[in-house]
C-alpha cells in the first residue's frame, strides 16, 4: 500500500496533483483578492521543477505579479518572447503587465488611436 502512495506521488501524478492544488487555491478564495497568491507561486515553482515548460512559466508569472507586483513578473515574462512569441495569452499577458506597469508602448497606444 505504501509504495502505491508513493507512486501517486511521482511522476505524472504529481505534476497533476500540483496542478490541482493550484486550482483548490483558486476555487477555495472567496474572491479575487483572497486568493493565496504566495501559495500559488510556491506551487508553481514546485511544478517548474517538476516539467519545466514556458507556458507554466508564464502562468506563475501571473501570480508573481500578485505577490511581487508587475515589474517583477514583466521582466519574468520578457525571458519568454523567443519561445511564445506565437502564444496569444503570452503577448495579452504582457500587455496587461505593461498596462499595470503605466509602461503601455508607443506601437499600443498608437492603435488605439488611429484604428479605423
Amino acid at each position: 500500500m505504501l509504495g502505491h502512495a508513493r507512486g501517486l506521488l511521482s511522476g505524472w501524478t504529481s505534476i497533476a496533483l500540483r496542478s490541482a492544488a493550484i486550482m483548490a487555491c483558486h476555487a477555495e478564495a472567496e474572491s479575487w483578492q483572497d486568493t493565496d497568491w504566495p501559495q500559488i507561486l510556491a506551487l508553481y515553482d514546485l511544478l517548474l521543477s517538476m516539467s519545466p515548460s514556458p507556458v507554466i512559466q508564464l502562468n506563475r508569472a501571473v501570480a508573481l505579479r500578485y505577490v511581487a507586483g508587475p515589474a517583477a513578473a514583466l521582466s519574468e515574462i520578457e525571458a519568454l518572447a523567443h519561445d511564445l512569441e506565437g502564444y496569444h495569452l503570452f503577448h495579452s499577458i504582457r500587455y496587461v503587465l505593461w498596462v499595470r506597469k503605466r509602461e503601455t508602448p508607443l506601437i499600443c497606444l498608437s492603435s488605439l488611436f488611429f484604428s479605423a
